[in-house]
């Protein structure tokens, strides 16, 4: 190894040593399957980081958080969305500044959906404001599987978050974990999209 490479790898004094590096960096930062088949079985890293971004949101001071539309059942809540799915976040999601306001584009593998004569293809656009700790923004993980009630705006594959309070519910291994707000549980429509409820 040359004394540049010294310096670029200085904990991984062997390219053996770089690659474990690297292969750890990977497991800890969540990089796993993106088959979201997979999801419902797997337990490991990525659940444990889609599980403690819920935890940590769950916890946020009320009194930080702007106004926005409550919602007391999913019913109500599914009369103002065009479908609800269940979906898998896919890497890398693109920034963008749509009507003035930036948003995240986030890839999603849809895993089921409803009603029956849902719109949504197998992959879809999900534009969402990142966090900043008010009730209208969100990051929605790579790797991580959500159950999001949906609407439409564009006429294309792209759709926005109903509510991000009470239409956004983490799937950490099949199970449903609670919204932000828990205000209810999905009930049967969980059932209908495959969850272990």
């Amino acid at each position: 190894m040359t004394r540049s490479e010294d310096a670029f790898f200085p904990f991984f004094p062997s390219p053996s040593g770089a690659a474990m590096g690297l292969s750890l960096v990977l497991l800890l930062t969540g990089c796993g399957s993106t088959d979201p088949r997979a999801g419902a079985e797997a337990s490991g890293p990525i659940e444990n980081i889609c599980k403690t971004q819920q935890d940590r949101r769950n916890q946020t001071d009320p009194e930080e958080q702007l106004d926005a539309r409550a919602y007391g059942t999913a019913e109500e809540l599914m009369s103002d969305s065009v479908a609800v799915g269940r979906v898998q976040i896919v890497p890398a999601p693109e920034d963008a500044v749509i009507e003035g306001i930036e948003k995240r584009i986030h890839e999603a593998t849809v895993i089921a959906s409803t009603p029956q004569d849902s719109p949504l293809a197998d992959q879809i656009k999900i534009h969402t404001i990142p966090d900043n700790g008010t009730d209208e923004t969100i990051d929605l993980l790579p790797g991580c599987e959500y159950v999001v009630f949906l609407y439409s705006d564009s006429g294309d594959d792209t759709y926005g978050l109903t509510s991000v309070t009470d239409g956004v519910f983490p799937v950490i291994n099949g199970h449903e974990e609670t919204s932000r707000s828990a205000t209810f549980p999905l009930g049967n429509l969980g059932t209908d999209l495959g969850l272990d409820n």
